[in-house]
Formats: C-alpha cells, sequence, structure tokens
C-alpha cells in the first residue's frame, strides 16, 4: 500500500499532510469566528461550532483511514481550502456597498460554497462506497420527483405572486396581453404602459407566441399561461438529461443531472421574474445542441428557428454556436452562423423599425446598449472600437461579475473546462453586459446563456470516468447551497425575506374584491400592479396622462401601493386623482382601505 503523502521539516519526523491540514481547517474555523463582529455573533453558534469542529476531527480520523490514496487526497485538498472561511467576517467588517465589501462578499461565498461542497463530498464518497445502492430505478424516480416537484412548487409560487399582485406589470403587459389578443382583438395586440393602444411587434418578435395563444381560447385568465411558462423551465431540465445521456450513455448519471438543473439557481429566479418568451427557447436550444452532435441537421434546424422565434435575439446563440461548431464542421459553422445573424439583423433592422414608423423604440435601445450615445449595433460596434476605456468600464460592471459568476457557481466552475464552448456563450452575454440593466439573475435574458452552462458541464463529464461520484456529490452539494441561500425563491430563505410576495394578505382579498365587483364586459382601468389580474379583460394602466381614447366604464385606484410602484411623480398621481374625483366624469362608488372605485356617470359618452 502505498505511503500518505508528507512534508519533511529539517530535524523533525515526517508530519502528515493530513495533519497538517487539519489543523489548518481548526485555525480558519477559530479565525473566522474570532473575527466576524460581535454584534452578528449568536451565542449558540459560538458554542456549536468548535463542537462540530471536534465531531468532525474525530470523524475524518476515521474516515481518512478507509479510504484509496485519491480519496484521502480528495480530504486533504479540500481541507486546504478552509482558509476561505475568514473572508467571510472580512466581508461583514467592510464598508455596505463598496469596492471591499463586494470583492470579499462574492470571494467569501464562491469560495465557501465550493470549500463546503469538497469537504462534504470527500468524506461522503468514501462513505458511499460502504453502501451498495439497491434498486435499478432509484435515479429515474428521484428525477420525475424533481421535475414534478420543481414544476408544482415554482407553478404554486408564481401563482402566490399573482394573487398578490406582486408579479412584475409591466413586462406582463408585453407578454401576456399578446398571446390573450391574437386571437380575439388582432394580432399580437398590446395595451402599453401609457395606455396606448399597439402591438408587441413595435418591441420584440416573440412570434414563438403563436403556439401558445389558441391555448388562452380555454381559459379566462392569466394563471394557466404562467403554468405553461414554469413547464418550458422543467422541459428545460429533461432536455439536459437527454443531452448527459447522448454523451455519456449512462443513464443514473443522466437522471442525476436532470434532477441536477431543477436546482440551478437562474431558473427559478428567471421563472419567479415574470413571464417572458425567451426563457422557453432553453429546451430547444439543448436539443438543438444534441441534433447538432448527432449531426441531424433537419431536426437541428427546426430546433434552431423554435429558440429564434421565441425571441430575436436567441439568434446571437446561434452565432456563437456556429463559430463554435465550425471547428468540428466548417459548412455547418458558417450556415448557422450567417443565417442566425441574418435573422437577428432583419428583425431589429428591418421589421421593427417598419412598425415603428421607421424609428427605434427605447426598449430595443434598452436591449441592445446606447454607448455614448451612438444608437444601432454598428453604432456601437464602431464606439466600442475607439472607446476600449468606455467598454471595460460598462462591461465590468461589479454586478455584471457578481451575475456571471452566480451563473457559473453552482456547478463549482467545472463548465470552464471546455472554456471555448462557454467563448461561445459571450455574444449573448455581452449584448446583456452592455443593455441598460447589464447582466442581472433575475432577468429572463440570462437563461439564453443556460445551455452553454449546461452543455459545457456535460462535456466536461463525458470525458472523466475516474472520480465521477466525487463530481457527482460535490456538484449536488454546491446546487443545494446556492439553491438554499437565494434570498426569492420557496423553501430556500427567500420565502422568509420576501414572504410578502406570496402571501395573500387581507388587503390584497379586498383589492381582489374591488376587481370582482366589477363586470367583465367593462372597460377597467387600474393601479398598475393590480394589471395583471385584469389583462384578460379591456383594461387600461392607471394615470397615462389620460389621452382622449381612454375612456375606462370603471376605475381601480390603489393608493396606498400606486405612489410607490408607479413611474410617475408622486404629485402628478395625486393631482390626477384629485381631478379625478372634481371634474364630474366620474362617480366615487366604494372606498375602503385606500382604495378607490369610480364608475363613469350615465350622462358621459361611452
Amino acid at each position: 500500500m502505498a505511503k500518505s503523502p508528507c512534508i519533511m521539516f529539517p530535524g523533525i519526523k515526517p508530519v502528515s499532510k493530513f495533519l497538517i491540514t487539519e489543523i489548518l481547517l481548526v485555525i480558519s474555523v477559530i479565525a473566522s469566528i474570532l473575527f466576524v463582529p460581535g454584534d452578528r455573533l449568536p451565542v449558540i453558534a459560538a458554542i456549536a461550532v468548535p463542537a462540530v469542529v471536534i465531531i468532525s476531527l474525530l470523524f475524518d480520523q476515521w474516515i481518512y483511514k478507509i479510504g484509496s490514496d485519491d480519496q484521502k487526497r480528495w480530504i486533504t485538498n479540500s481541507n486546504f481550502l478552509s482558509p476561505v472561511l475568514i473572508l467571510v467576517p472580512l466581508a461583514m467588517r467592510a464598508p455596505s456597498s463598496s469596492i471591499q465589501n463586494i470583492v470579499f462578499d462574492l470571494s467569501a461565498y464562491a469560495g465557501c460554497v465550493i470549500f463546503i461542497s469538497l469537504y462534504c463530498s470527500s468524506r461522503l464518497t468514501i462513505l458511499s462506497n460502504l453502501v451498495k445502492v439497491t434498486g435499478k430505478n432509484l435515479f429515474f424516480w428521484s428525477a420525475l420527483i424533481a421535475v414534478s416537484g420543481y414544476t408544482i412548487i415554482m407553478g404554486l409560487q408564481v401563482t402566490a405572486k399573482y394573487l398578490a399582485f406582486s408579479i412584475e406589470w409591466t413586462d406582463f403587459s408585453y407578454e401576456f396581453a399578446p398571446i390573450w389578443q391574437t386571437f380575439r382583438n388582432g394580432f399580437f395586440r398590446m395595451i402599453n404602459e401609457v395606455s396606448e393602444e399597439t402591438t408587441l411587434l413595435r418591441y420584440h418578435w416573440p412570434l414563438f407566441y403563436i403556439f401558445i395563444s389558441p391555448l388562452s381560447l380555454l381559459w379566462t385568465g392569466p394563471l394557466p399561461v404562467l403554468w405553461i411558462h414554469t413547464f418550458f423551465f422543467s422541459a428545460t431540465a429533461v432536455a439536459a438529461g437527454f443531452l448527459m445521456y447522448e454523451y455519456t450513455r449512462n443513464k443514473p448519471l443522466s437522471f442525476w443531472f436532470c434532477a441536477a438543473v431543477t436546482l440551478y439557481l437562474p431558473l427559478h429566479l428567471a421563472n419567479l421574474y415574470d413571464l417572458h418568451a425567451d426563457p422557453l427557447a432553453m429546451p430547444f436550444i439543448l436539443f438543438s445542441f444534441l441534433f447538432a452532435h448527432r449531426r441531424q441537421w433537419k431536426a437541428f434546424a427546426l430546433c434552431m428557428l423554435l429558440a429564434m422565434l421565441c425571441k430575436e435575439y436567441v439568434a446571437l446563440v446561434y452565432v456563437g454556436f456556429g463559430a463554435w461548431l465550425f471547428f468540428k464542421s466548417p459548412k455547418a459553422g458558417c450556415i448557422v452562423s450567417a443565417s442566425s445573424f441574418l435573422f437577428f439583423v432583419l428583425v431589429i433592422k428591418v421589421f421593427v423599425p417598419a412598425f415603428n414608423q421607421g424609428s427605434v423604440p427605447d426598449v430595443m435601445i434598452y436591449n441592445y446598449g446606447d454607448m455614448g450615445g451612438a444608437k444601432g449595433l454598428f453604432g456601437i460596434a464602431l464606439y466600442i472600437l475607439t472607446h476600449p476605456g468606455f467598454l471595460i468600464d460598462r462591461l465590468f460592471r461589479s454586478g455584471n461579475i457578481v451575475a456571471f459568476i452566480s451563473m457559473l457557481l453552482p456547478f463549482l466552475f467545472l463548465p470552464l473546462r471546455s472554456f471555448p464552448l462557454i467563448l461561445a456563450g459571450g455574444l449573448i452575454v455581452l449584448k446583456n453586459a452592455l443593455s441598460g440593466a447589464g447582466i442581472e439573475l433575475l432577468v429572463h435574458r440570462e437563461t439564453l446563456f443556460v445551455p452553454f452552462v449546461i452543455y459545457a458541464l456535460v462535456i466536461t463529464f463525458s470525458g472523466k470516468e475516474k472520480g465521477l461520484r466525487f463530481r457527482v456529490i460535490a456538484v449536488s452539494f454546491a446546487l443545494i447551497i446556492t439553491f438554499m441561500l437565494q434570498g426569492h425563491a420557496f423553501p430556500s430563505r427567500g420565502f422568509w425575506l420576501e414572504k410578502e410576495k406570496y402571501i395573500i394578505s387581507d388587503y390584497d382579498r379586498t383589492c381582489h374584491e374591488f376587481l370582482k365587483s366589477v363586470p367583465r364586459d367593462k372597460t377597467i382601468m387600474v393601479s398598475s400592479h393590480l394589471s395583471p389580474v385584469c389583462m384578460a379583460r379591456d383594461w387600461y394602466f392607471l394615470f397615462p396622462r389620460f389621452h382622449e381614447n381612454v375612456k375606462p366604464e370603471y376605475i381601480v385606484v390603489d393608493t396606498l401601493e400606486q405612489l410607490e410602484l408607479d413611474w410617475l411623480p408622486r404629485k402628478e398621481q395625486t393631482d390626477s386623482l384629485k381631478s379625478l374625483m372634481e371634474n364630474g366624469a366620474y362617480s366615487l362608488v366604494r372606498r375602503e382601505k385606500g382604495l378607490f372605485l369610480f364608475r363613469k356617470t350615465d350622462n358621459q359618452p361611452k
């Protein structure tokens, strides 16, 4: 049996590397506790942590004796990462929102996730060798439960947000209204944020909604569409499992990966943020990767087309993928990149301006960047080349860095081993990074980089048989930790941090009563945050400066939340409400808890 690795010191007996790393672990834990500000260290933690460390040391002494040489090396290597624990109190002590706080906080978060994942995996891998898993369908049932559980829990969560009036109303109006209106009142018809009747094709081209719109005829409200939206996120996990099986032919590993993707942080955040078309492209993108690997080009072209129909800038995904594919199949790579880029340019340079009488809407500038006042793709490209300093400043905003690392961290940065593929996804990341808000985990746009992360991890796992169980357990822990630490989703801490977004309060029930009291066949104008519940009827946003063509029969005003959520200045909203109550065009029907219900007077024209 090979000797344990050791370090030689002059005049001293050989010292086991394992013993040194155990001492390093103890020192790191004690130092991290001592440096934590006194007012932020619970007494129970100060007592429990030393006890846990002692138990851990005794456990390590036993587990180290029964492990193989490789497994022993995993234990010592994981212990070497323990000094990252000291970054936690440093992040706590740094001034809030300072560059020091951002650096220490991000380093502590990433470092601790990796350390804890590798620490647990190195021990559990040895223990798993002592347990013989029986039941051939264990991984299958795990995947089935994970996907079903994700669909049900996330579906209920978006339902709760909808009923609690927590849905982001602006984007919801841009996405749901066209689905509902297409087969009723006009192709992709919608009401914009200033209550003007228009078409979504002035802003984006999510033509895939054509296939969803007929389903809206079966329901009387938006909720089923939110569940359909969640279904596509679940389908992404299933597609990831198929892709893993295509490369590994390992069913247990594929079922595990399918289940693991349901815990992937960006999927939860994008699903919770709102209804959007671009996440619907994820399963099509992953299946297109699978068909490209099989060289089934007709199936690939169909998936590629369906993905690009979800939103025009999905084409940038295939511009980058085509560049990566070029090194495997030059002809196919050129065709994919050229055709997808042509589609993208036609939409944003021809079709969208055509619906805007030649002008470019603000939403296009916001999505594709406005670098130094140079509007348009070619103007932006020229400005980037001539102002590299401005590009660096815009590109490396702290929010961009944090979000990008958060997308890779749940997989322990293993996708970076397939760096060329990650680089192929850089085009869509670059577009998002240069946009008005930059890269945001709570935004739907980031889901278009997710397929590259998943595909890169698949390739990484397919090339490694040795230590596969160790990596599977480590990634599982990293996914669970990052999921439980996020501040938005149930059942993680996000449910408690933002529980008001999911719990229907008495005030919310009163709002629902007001809205239900208005006949469904009557036009209604409502406070903006109430509008998602009304989008399956003739509705308008509140206080759009009252265009002449906006003459709703009923108006519901929520004065308690309207002033906090709308974009209009507080005085302008107050003046509008005062004018509404005094001009005689509308009479006050009901008033309760800051809610006002107005009805058009009989002597006013409808």
